[in-house]
């Protein structure tokens, strides 16, 4: 198995904090966001854990990936400089796999903090032999109008998925956590995502034209997407210690 960690955003939501550093870089409990997620990760005992920057913040990620020094992670560049040209992650994705080579693939954006046991995912995708997404409960309506909601049917296969809807229809929503077999990874590879940005477009894509199925988890989420989420996540990791 192998893992993909998009980090080509630009963190405008975060700003000034990410005008010049890369959001997964930004350090939680005195910690980059992005190594606590890589800690988790290597319990699964990729082959590779590839990371996708954009060229403005590449060179921090070099800087970076020398410190950490960890051999499975490679890097990759997308080239983009500024926030207005940039593809958006389904693209970012497509085009990445056309640059690698794997059978099985875990995709996640890079400012997730979560006490997800995603071997659970892992292991839902072998057993099915689909892809899988790692789902949570939200109870508040207004909040799951920025994430992505999804229904499910007695065995737990996604039957509706909306990015960011008007009106939910449950309490579920996806996370960025997407474990890929080989077959989706053809089709994305195939597929014209021109107008598509965000990451759950590519389940609103996948589970029209596959089988996919949704793991709830009812563990830790968050997602780093402004600076009140990011003081939460201090707060909740200064306990850890």
């Amino acid at each position: 198995m192998d893992i993909l960690i998009l980090a080509a955003g630009f963190g405008t939501r975060l700003y000034p904090l990410t005008i010049n550093q890369p959001k997964a870089l930004i350090e939680v409990n005195n910690k980059p966001i992005l190594e606590h997620t890589i800690e988790k990760l290597l319990t699964l005992n990729p082959e590779n854990i590839y990371l996708l920057s954009n060229n403005k913040f590449y060179t921090q990620f070099q800087e970076w990936a020398k410190i950490y020094s960890n051999p499975k992670i490679k890097l990759f560049n997308n080239k983009v400089n500024l926030d207005k040209e940039k593809l958006g992650a389904v693209r970012d994705l497509k085009n990445t796999l056309n640059r690698i080579n794997t059978e099985e693939l875990l995709v996640l954006a890079c400012d997730n903090l979560f006490d997800f046991n995603l071997e659970e995912l892992y292991n839902l995708t072998k057993e099915t032999n689909r892809s899988s997404v790692a789902l949570i409960n939200i109870e508040d309506k207004e909040l799951i109008k920025k994430y992505s909601n999804v229904l499910l049917d007695d065995k737990n296969r996604i039957t509706f998925f909306e990015e960011k809807p008007r009106i939910p229809r449950s309490n579920i929503v996806a996370t960025s956590f997407y474990m890929l077999t080989k077959q989706d990874l053809e089709k994305i590879k195939n597929h014209d995502f021109e107008n598509y940005d965000n990451m759950g477009n590519l389940i609103e894509f996948l589970h029209k034209d596959s089988i996919v199925y949704g793991k709830i988890f009812t563990d830790l989420w968050m997602d780093i997407g402004s600076k009140e989420e990011l003081e939460k996540a201090n707060e909740i990791f200064k306990t850890r210690n």
